[in-house]
């Protein structure tokens, strides 16, 4: 019977927490995530992933079965792992998904940065898609990011972006290199690519 709740076997030992996590929000709104300790001699990772619904669960089962070159085992699961259901708790790191190509560190910044100080962004392409991870400096500003930009687009005439708290903490990355001037332009004046150093 088909279930919201997926166990994932054969992920490369290559990819993270966080990697894991983006592959699976391509297909809907990830509700937990749970690794699975390795048995010696295993080939790969295993996980339970919880979706939020049996239909975003059906379509990661279907669609995706690929990581990397990788075929992995996607089953529905029947049974809840650990707790159940878990939310992302508040923090000051961001998960923001269905941003346009091509999409640059500097835009995502200039449009973070009018809310708050941003620490780093990470940006990893996918096919059609971009997705980063967006730390700021503090709960309160990060929240404040998901109050105002969520489901509103990067640029005019863009499917609206999704911004929420990542149920992980994203791997370390260097700072960008970017000044903490706050920009105030909303998408509809702004090109798609921009100086950061020019004001407007």
């Amino acid at each position: 019977a088909q279930s919201r709740h997926l166990y994932v076997g054969g992920i490369p030992f290559e990819y993270s927490r966080n990697d894991i996590e983006a592959h699976f929000r391509r297909y809907g709104d990830i509700t937990n995530i749970k690794i699975l300790p390795t048995k010696p001699g295993r080939t790969g990772q295993a996980a339970f992933i919880d979706m939020e619904t049996i239909a975003q669960a059906a379509a990661a089962l279907e669609h995706g079965t690929m990581m990397g070159n990788r075929h992995l085992r996607v089953d529905f699961n029947q049974t809840a792992p650990g707790q159940g259901r878990r939310e992302a708790e508040p923090s000051r790191d961001l998960y923001v998904c269905d941003i346009p190509l091509p999409t640059r560190e500097e835009d995502l910044h200039q449009r973070f940065s009018q809310y708050g100080r941003v620490d780093t962004i990470r940006i990893v392409p996918r096919d059609s898609f971009v997705i980063a991870f967006v730390a700021m400096a503090s709960v309160k500003e990060a929240e404040s990011c998901i109050r105002h930009l969520n489901d509103t687009p990067l640029f005019q005439g863009d499917k609206p972006m999704k911004v929420s708290f990542s149920l992980t903490k994203p791997a370390a990355a260097k700072r960008p290199p970017f000044d903490d001037r706050h920009t105030s332009a909303p998408p509809a004046q702004r090109p798609r690519h921009i100086d950061p150093s020019v004001h407007h």
